[in-house]
């Protein structure tokens, strides 16, 4: 679990979104597997709103297709990575932003 948590955060705050995704992905697997539904729709909402940030449309219809739960969230909520404020020093290609 801890690792999966630690994926996540190293993919967001070096604004890998695809790898965001595909970790909040695996991690819905993880904890479906073991019958933590709630865990398991909160990282499929997360994986499904980096899908959309990243552009991924058909692996988005594909998650939607797929899973039953409702997943659809686009905006804010857990799936959105919380980006460092912009340094006035620091030169705006070095942050991304969402």
């Amino acid at each position: 679990m801890r690792l999966y948590e630690q994926a996540i955060r190293a993919a967001c705050d070096h604004c890998f979104v695809q790898y965001e995704a595909l970790a909040h992905e695996l991690a819905a697997q993880f904890y479906r597997a073991r019958d933590l539904e709630r865990l398991a729709a909160e990282h499929l909402r997360a994986a499904r709103a980096a899908y959309v940030r990243w552009g991924a449309d058909a692996k988005v219809r594909q998650l939607d297709e797929r899973d039953s739960l409702s997943v659809k969230t686009t905006s804010g909520g857990p799936g959105r990575c919380h980006r460092p404020a912009r340094s006035p020093s620091a030169p705006s290609s070095s942050i991304c932003w969402p």
